[in-house]
């Protein structure tokens, strides 16, 4: 039988459960005969173990500072300062030195 999505790949049979299932190996598709699905669904809800609860939530983390030398001052209208004063402060600090 060939894929129908390549067209042009021939199936592999595989068994799983007793239920064979088509793989096509190009594109890795999967492919069950009608009724095959829900078999594997039924089988599914029997076998399958109820989910573990999870833990509690992790605190989170708190808030990052801001680096200071980014903003004028510490008012709330604080603006970011231009490339050209915080290279202007550079050379301020070094020339102080």
């Amino acid at each position: 039988m060939l894929c129908p999505l390549c067209r042009d790949t021939h199936l592999e049979a595989r068994f799983s459960r007793g239920i064979e299932v088509d793989v096509c190996p190009r594109c890795r598709g999967l492919w069950l005969d009608r009724g095959e699905l829900e078999r594997l669904l039924a089988e599914g809800d029997v076998s399958r173990e109820p989910a573990p609860t999870p833990g509690p939530m992790p605190a989170p983390a708190p808030p990052r500072e801001r680096m200071d030398e980014w903003y004028d001052d510490r008012s709330p209208g604080r603006r970011k300062k231009s490339k050209a004063k915080r290279l202007a402060d550079l050379f301020e600090d070094v020339l102080d030195l």
